[in-house]
């Protein structure tokens, strides 16, 4: 692992067996979408977050990268904008 690489750690406590079973299905799918958003691509993260998500169970990881990629992409907006006025 590279410096820039993060470890994710699995998180089951809490998880229904349902939960757990889709968690080990799309592990390598949610590493992937935190690369990409720790590499400064939270939009194609965003998209990658957005196939995890699951409305009647929601899994605390996804969510919180799900938030962080909505907060990146609001600041890159309000930055954009910012700098068309200079």
């Amino acid at each position: 692992m590279n410096r820039s690489q993060r470890p994710v750690p699995e998180v089951f406590d809490g998880d229904a067996p349902a939960g757990r079973a889709r968690k080990r299905r799309t592990r390598t799918e949610f590493e992937k979408a935190v690369y990409r958003f720790h590499s400064g691509d939270a939009r194609g993260a965003l998209e990658e977050l957005d196939a995890l998500h699951v409305e009647e169970d929601p899994d605390p990881p996804v969510e919180l990268y799900r938030g962080r990629c909505a907060r990146a992409l609001r600041l890159d907006s309000a930055a954009a904008g910012a700098n068309a006025g200079t």
